[in-house]
């Protein structure tokens, strides 16, 4: 009998088990039916837009004295600009195509561009090589915006309002796809400054009561920034009255959206000026990461589109320790190749006292490397030619640019560091990336990648190099649209 009790004691308490485990596994289906499955999540997408620099600048000494009046309307620059913006043999060596947004899909492959050797194709390709290899997993829309490149504060706030409306519109047609994607934006030299006057634009059609803000700020860089901006978009038609416009006209309308914002700004080689830093505040820029090198001599060269009579490097530490976030805004020191880092360096960051005319009286000196850190052209370009094998560094003849994605991934291990230098080193297997705070010699954080891949890479680009990479063929290409 007390047997019997036991083997029915244990079935009940088997049945309770099985029947428990049963609604569990029920509720459980139910859950899942409820929440959506890790298939069923928005993917998320990125709309990376690359955007070159000026264009052309030798050409400014043509028209010089209208160059510094800021007046370059009708003149011998503005005329030859335009022809050899025109001309696909300035694409070659960066990633540039034709003024406006232009949807790319980057490419290893001749084929892919219609052979034609324009370098977007494998530079882009090889964002997105090292994009996925550090282990980012959004789907990259790829863009590049060209504009004039013209060496002028005017012309960079007319293309900024193009750059604005072309984005605006684009987002709106992606979002008709149902794609709505992070926006980074990866520019160099000027074109970082064209970026930073979205914000200008941006704070006009938020503000309802300019002339009061003029008024209040009536000396400051700012409001003298967007006051230029202001009077710009006060003289523009409304979109529905620019339908007959074409090429980039099509884009000089009153903006209709309100508050576009840009996940991310990536400046490298950005000549940092008063009328365009302030912007570096702005929440139209959830982050920005301003990457310069001490090789680069043209970056701080340009004191002719500027009031001030140099340019800087780096934004000017009181304004980013205003910004709402300490670390929003990184700056960061690209070197190559340095053994012992910064314990000789002796650059304390001091703002520079040599004005432009200074700098190009002593041109043989100013283009001289003291190390292999990379100068404007290979933060950029393509290096083709490959000349001085003495300084060439890890990377040669890549372009620093196609980088970000791990040197971006590696800045945001230490969020406390928004003053940084790193150091771009390689053995037999790896590439080192080394992080250190701004002229410390205590390293912060490292990391390695194959160099396998870089070497495939550069392999990869060998197909897309030009026939001819001499000096005549540029002097040439300048002197036919000369004529």
């Amino acid at each position: 009998m007390i047997k019997n009790r036991k083997i029915i004691s244990s079935l009940i308490i088997l049945a309770l088990l099985l029947t428990t485990s049963l609604l569990l596994f029920l509720r459980g289906c139910e859950y899942r039916r409820i929440l959506p499955s890790f298939s069923d999540n928005p993917q998320q997408y990125v709309m990376n837009v690359f955007i070159h620099g000026t264009f052309g600048s030798l050409m400014t000494l043509l028209s010089i004295p209208n160059v510094l009046k800021g007046d370059i309307q009708d003149t011998l620059y503005r005329n030859v600009n335009r022809k050899m913006r025109k001309d696909p043999f300035f694409f070659r060596d960066q990633p540039i195509l034709d003024r406006g947004l232009s949807r790319i899909t980057p490419s290893f492959e001749l084929e892919a561009s219609g052979n034609k050797k324009f370098a977007a194709y494998p530079i882009l390709q090889a964002f997105d090589t090292l994009d996925a290899a550090v282990g980012n997993k959004a789907i990259n829309h790829y863009y590049t915006f060209g504009w004039t490149g013209l060496m002028s504060q005017y012309r960079r706030r007319k293309e900024a309002i193009r750059l604005y409306n072309a984005l605006t519109e684009e987002l709106i047609e992606l979002k008709k796809q149902g794609i709505t994607p992070k926006v980074r934006i990866i520019a160099h030299s000027h074109g970082g400054n064209v970026c930073l006057n979205l914000a200008a634009i941006n704070h006009i059609l938020k503000t309802d009561a300019l002339s009061s803000y003029i008024r209040k700020n009536p000396n400051s860089n700012k409001q003298a920034s967007i006051k230029q901006m202001f009077d710009l978009l006060n003289h523009l038609p409304q979109k529905e009255n620019i339908h007959l416009n074409n090429d980039q006209k099509k884009y000089d309308y009153l903006p209709t959206v309100k508050n576009l914002t840009i996940d991310e700004l990536i400046l490298f080689g950005t000549p940092v000026q008063p009328e365009t830093e302030c912007f570096c505040q702005s929440k139209t820029f959830k982050k920005i990461y301003n990457f310069y090198s001490d090789e680069d001599k043209v970056q701080d060269l340009d004191g002719v589109s500027t009031k001030r009579s140099y340019s800087l490097k780096k934004f000017l530490s009181n304004l980013i320790h205003r910004t709402h976030k300490h670390n929003k805004i990184v700056q960061a020191r690209i070197m190559y190749d340095r053994q012992e880092v910064n314990k000789e360096n002796k650059n304390k960051d001091k703002v520079p006292e040599a004005s432009i005319w200074t700098k190009l009286l002593s041109l043989g000196k100013l283009f001289k490397k003291n190390y292999k850190d990379p100068n404007h052209k290979e933060l950029w370009f393509v290096d083709w030619k490959q000349e001085n094998k003495e300084q060439a560094h890890s990377l040669s003849p890549l372009p620093t640019v196609i980088l970000t994605p791990l040197l971006v991934k590696l800045l945001n291990t230490k969020s406390s560091c928004n003053d940084v230098d790193l150091n771009i080193t390689h053995d037999d297997d790896n590439l080192h990336v080394e992080l250190y705070k701004h002229n410390s010699i205590k390293q912060e954080n490292h990391t390695d990648f194959p160099l396998t891949t870089i070497n495939m890479i550069k392999e990869k680009f060998k197909p897309w190099k030009p026939e001819n990479t001499s000096e005549r063929s540029g002097f040439d290409a300048l002197y036919r649209h000369l004529l």
